[in-house]
């Protein structure tokens, strides 16, 4: 069985591959303050089933990420602590 050896390059080049994530909870979080810069709460209130939606998404988008460093940290430690 032939196995690639796993580089730097190899491992950029499969990011480069994702595709952007646009969150929800960043546009709704700026269509919710007003002039001032601040948050308009009765605003959020009005909206929270989507904001609760945006919050779930991002937080899965969290856990999401941290998966796949902790995936790159333990691919380092299998190399000798380099790729």
């Amino acid at each position: 069985m032939k196995t690639d050896t796993i580089t730097i390059e190899k491992i950029i080049a499969a990011m480069a591959r994702v595709p952007e994530k646009k969150l929800r909870i960043i546009e709704l979080a700026n269509s919710m303050t007003g002039p001032d810069g601040k948050f308009d709460f009765d605003r959020v209130q009005s909206m929270q089933a989507e904001v609760n939606l945006a919050r779930a998404e991002a937080m899965a988008y969290a856990r999401d990420t941290e998966t796949a460093v902790n995936a790159l940290g333990k691919l380092k430690a299998r190399h000798g602590g380099s790729l």
